[in-house]
């Protein structure tokens, strides 16, 4: 069974592989997780001085589609999700919005799929 991540879902699970990687490892016994790039998606966070009103900007520069945004009550962040326009890569994209100054951070898209084990 495949199902897509929403932005929150992807964070939260971002977040977890990178601050716990001993328990993103699967176990014999777990759920496999097996992380696959969605088709030209990024997702970005702002800096604290750049306002919401700032994306269509830079989606404009970076020939971007905002699909999506999510903001984390308890941190206050907000995650945006794009989709990259044209046949640039994904790569390409990630690492020019990293040099940008309103850009805090810039990574691919993943979608996880869990895979049951049988026994």
């Amino acid at each position: 069974m495949r199902a897509r991540c929403t932005v929150a879902a992807a964070a939260v699970l971002a977040v977890t592989t990178t601050l716990c990687p001993a328990q993103a490892q699967p176990a014999r016994h777990r759920h496999a997780v097996q992380p696959q790039a969605a088709a030209a998606e990024i997702l970005i966070r702002l800096a604290r001085s750049a306002a919401p009103a700032d994306l269509p900007a830079l989606a404009l520069r970076y020939r971007l589609v905002a699909l999506e945004q999510h903001t984390f009550m308890l941190t206050g962040i907000t995650i945006y999700r794009c989709r990259v326009a044209g046949r640039r890569s994904t790569k390409t994209v990630v690492r020019a919005l990293e040099r940008d100054r309103a850009v805090v951070a810039a990574a691919p898209n993943r979608l996880f799929a869990v895979k049951k084990r049988h026994s």
